[in-house]
This record gives structure tokens, sequence and C-alpha cells, in this order.
């Protein structure tokens, strides 16, 4: 396909402080660039999880609108989506919206290992889309967001540069080195990218926070009915390496964990995925009932600042729910 003369400026709406997300985010304005617009100018704009409803239209303004790796916008100025959430759509509305857009532009298959790989594969096949530039970057977008890890060692231990970008991208509270990232994914190797000054600075600060946290979880945390809870609310984390507690407790089955930062508290659901044979449940449908979403496999409630009383009852419901073995959310795993 032949890019086109000089359109609008693209926004690029990704899912922030996530190694998928940034690499979405870079794989689409590669995609734009060689199939749309090779002069095109880009603006990276990171979204975070919060209540599962409606985006707000401030979002877009006057821009070609891209949303990769989030939900669903009922927006007549999005022109592309993609993504792989099982929870993409806030409600049937929403569904029902997204059926009628185009389909070279509008995708969306919750089997997808990563939303980077769906966009790639479906860009390929509808517009002639090459990524063989990315090939690195995919493989382990494809590995990190399907939690296909050798082992708990080499997702805690982080010894590839590939797993030490993830964790910068995970607590990243800069969007600005977060779009430089987005930008320096669609020229360089990951290897090249974790040796910049600023990533390996960024790197070798949230190492020592990671370190920190797993001590602090393996001292906070505790195994019961092959569920390990814990709460690091008082810390000031946005989030934490979610394969700690299968690490420190390899025959867990689940995980609920409470983080709070600067704009909520954030209960975190996960499964084992050296274990996933023992799954019963849909992560993705369990976090849905309290506003959140995710995965099958791996979700997330967003809670108001200073909620505790609602904090600690979503926290007993939904080790309740995992608990339970007629409890069953097995829909589509």
């Amino acid at each position: 396909m032949n890019p086109q003369p000089h359109l609008a400026p693209v926004r690029v709406l990704y899912h922030g402080n996530c190694f998928d997300g940034c690499a979405s985010a870079a794989a689409f304005a590669l995609f734009y660039r060689q199939c749309v617009d090779s002069n095109a100018t880009f603006e990276y704009c990171r979204l975070v999880h919060g209540p599962n409803g409606p985006l707000d239209e401030t979002l877009f303004g006057s821009y070609i609108n891209a949303i990769v790796d989030f939900r669903y916008a009922e927006s007549t100025k999005l022109n592309y989506w993609v993504d792989h959430h099982r929870s993409a759509f806030y409600n049937d509305g929403a569904h029902e919206h997204f059926l009628g857009r185009p389909k070279d532009k509008f995708v969306f298959d919750p089997l997808a290992p990563s939303c980077m790989g769906l966009l790639c594969h479906a860009f390929a096949e509808r517009f002639g889309f090459d990524y063989s530039a990315l090939q690195d970057l995919l493989y382990w977008a494809e590995i990190i967001d399907s939690a296909s890890f050798d082992s708990p060692e080499q997702a805690v231990m982080l010894t590839h540069p590939a797993l030490q970008l993830m964790m910068v991208l995970e607590g990243l509270r800069d969007p600005s080195l977060e779009a430089e990232i987005i930008h320096k994914m669609q020229q360089i190797s990951v290897s090249d990218i974790v040796r910049l000054e600023s990533v390996a600075a960024e790197f070798s600060q949230l190492w020592a926070q990671h370190t920190s946290t797993l001590n602090q979880i393996k001292a906070r945390a505790g195994l019961e009915k092959s569920i390990v809870s814990f709460d690091l609310s008082d810390l000031n984390l946005s989030g934490y390496n979610k394969f700690i507690p299968y690490y420190l407790f390899p025959d867990a089955i689940y995980t609920v964990g409470v983080t709070q930062d600067a704009r909520r508290i954030k209960i975190s659901v996960g499964s084992n995925p050296w274990r996933k044979e023992e799954r019963r449940h849909n992560i993705a449908r369990l976090c849905e009932r309290y506003g959140g979403g995710g995965h099958a496999a791996v979700g997330a409630v967003s809670v108001a600042r200073g909620e505790w009383t609602q904090t600690s009852a979503i926290v007993a419901e939904l080790k309740s729910h995992l608990a339970d073995p007629s409890d069953i959310t097995s829909e589509s795993l």
C-alpha cells in the first residue's frame, strides 16, 4: 500500500506503564508511517486504568486518533482501535458500536497473546504492513503479556534486557521518558534502549525498589486456600512485579495484592502461570463485578484513594470467590 500525502497529526493513546502497551504504540506508529502517511507526526498519550466506563471525549482533539491495548471508546473521532483485553467494552452498547466500525481499522481478539502481535498480524494482512524490523520487540511482547516465562526466576530476576525494560516501563512515572522509549522502539534494539543513560538510571533506581518490594511481600504475604494475599498500600507504589508472589509461593494458584499511589487504590488479582491448569476463574469477569477488568489470567480493580472500607470488602469478596471451588467463572478462559 502506498502511503498517502501528509494528513493530520496522529495521537496514539496507549496502555501506559505496560511493555505491550508501549510496544503496540511503537508498532502502530511504524505501521501508519509505512502504510498511510510517511510524513506523519505523532503524539503519544498514556492511558491508565480506572473505573471501566467511557473515555473522556476531550482526549481526542483534532487528530487522527488511535487507541491500542486499551478499552474501546464510542467516539466519532476514533479512527483506529486494537485491543485484546476481555474487558475491552464497558457495556453491551459499546460492543454494538464497535461492530459497526470498519473491520480493517478496528481490531479485537481476546485470545491474542499480546496487543502488539494482534496489531502486527492484522495490519500485515489488511494493509501489507511489514513489521520485520520489530521481530525482537514482538517476541518479548508476546512472552511478557501472556506470562509465558520459562520460570518464576526468569520473571523476577530480570536478567534479559527486555525484562529490564519491562520493569522500567511498569514503574516509570515520567510520561516524557515513556514517549521517548516508544520512539526508540521504532529505531533501535531493546538491548540498546536499556543502555540509554536515561533508561539505565531509571532501571538502577527501580531495581533497588524491586528488591525492597520482594522483601516486603515476603514479610507481609500469607498463603491460604491457594491464595497469596498482601497489602503494600503504605509504600506509595503504583504496582509491583506480579510474578513475585509465585516466586515466593510456588504452590499458590491465585494472588490478591493491594497498592496505593497518588491517584488510586489498586487491587491486583492474578493467577499462577505455572499452575494455569488449576485456574477455575476468569479474572477479568471477577474484576468486572467491581468496575475493573483485565484478562482471563490477570486483572485489577481501582478504588478511590482512602476508601478503605470499600477496598477491604472487595478484597474479602474476591478471596471468597477464588477460594470457592463451586464458584466458577471459567467462561472463555
